[in-house]
């Protein structure tokens, strides 16, 4: 399956091939005290969000029936 992206298409099986993936079943998770970047995601509720495996890149699905990447540096959509 692929996707239009900033003028250019995404395939979204090259996401989540293994070797994106970590190999440890367990990872420390330090939660944010303070949110530090407010983004309006969708036009519905944001039902589900990935960070990539470096996480520079966050991908949310909406209720909207939309799946966005976004920069997790600027906020911004890619």
């Amino acid at each position: 399956m692929t996707f239009g992206v900033g003028g250019g298409e995404v395939n979204i099986q090259d996401m989540i091939k293994p070797e994106y993936l970590m190999t440890s079943p367990f990872t420390e998770i330090k939660l944010p005290t303070k949110v530090e970047v407010r983004v309006s995601a969708h036009k519905q509720e944001a039902t589900c969000l990935c960070f990539n495996s470096i996480g520079d890149a966050v991908v949310t699905g909406g209720a909207d029936n939309l799946i966005k990447i976004w920069s997790s540096n600027t906020g911004k959509e890619i």
